[in-house]
């Protein structure tokens, strides 16, 4: 691997329960309440629905109960990880991760600034860029913060790129 990036890294509690609440749970109910039909109604399956509209029939086509028994391991599996610092990787792991790294953290209780730091601090060859320099409680604002420096951004990532490349 010639380099990773670590863009509005994830961790703590607040993100953990967003995310598992977004990624599995809301599914998972969905399919008690009404069945496939009920999930394709979701944001989610209807955007994806709207784009593919075959992917309605694939979705009507599965057993709901393996749909949700699928959700919950992946549920179970997230939740394993959703302690650690920056969720899904042991402080260990990150440790050992010794491929020039791009740490930019994020502003927002979702992507909190200190599961980038944590990150920077463990891994030995990673840069640490904060982009976003006011914390903001809602993933909207922060959004809004993040398009208007996108070419900042764009100039981080692309300077890093370039040097990943030239090590290789």
């Amino acid at each position: 691997m010639r380099g990773l990036l670590l863009w509005r890294v994830t961790g703590g509690a607040f993100a953990a329960g967003r995310l598992v609440q977004n990624y599995y749970t809301q599914f998972i109910e969905a399919a008690q309440r009404g069945g496939m039909e009920a999930v394709c109604r979701t944001e989610h399956f209807a955007e994806l629905i709207a784009s593919n509209p075959a992917n309605r029939s694939r979705l009507l086509s599965m057993d709901v109960e393996r749909f949700m028994a699928v959700m919950n391991q992946w549920r179970r599996s997230f939740n394993e990880g959703a302690d650690y610092p920056v969720i899904g990787i042991s402080p260990d792991e990150l440790r050992s991760m010794t491929m020039p790294a791009c740490i930019i953290p994020g502003n927002d209780r979702t992507h909190p600034r200190e599961p980038g730091q944590i990150a920077h601090r463990l891994m030995p060859n990673a840069g640490y860029h904060e982009v976003g320099t006011e914390d903001r409680p809602d993933l909207d604002v922060a959004l809004e913060d993040w398009n208007a420096k996108e070419g900042l951004l764009a100039a981080i990532i692309i300077d890093f790129l370039r040097r990943a490349q030239r090590r290789y």
